[in-house]
């Protein structure tokens, strides 16, 4: 199994000329596991830009089993109910300047 991804179109204005991306699937045993599953065997990605071009090779083998446990106070509030953001808060807010920063 493999899947392919690139640019539907040239993304110049944001520094991308191309962008393709190539994942080769091969099943594996985990484990004890009784059956196997796909995960990613082989990776290429292929970047080019107005003045650079990399392509990059991923191989993933040896793939490991885990496990962990986490458990979370019921005291502890991440974030409160019905949260308002702080407006300095950049992970909840959404900021959009009309002025162009160089």
């Amino acid at each position: 199994m493999k899947i392919e991804a690139g640019l539907n179109r040239d993304m110049s204005d944001v520094g991308l000329s191309s962008l393709n991306v190539h994942v080769e699937y091969k099943p594996a045993n985990i484990g004890k596991a009784v059956s196997t599953i796909n995960l990613p065997a082989l990776a290429v990605v292929d970047v080019t830009t107005p003045r650079q071009h990399w392509r990059n090779t991923h191989a993933f083998d040896s793939y490991k089993s885990f496990s962990t446990d986490a458990v979370q106070d019921p005291k502890v509030k991440v974030r409160a109910e019905n949260a308002v953001p702080d407006k300095n808060d950049t992970a909840a807010a959404i900021r959009s300047d009309s002025k162009e920063k160089p």
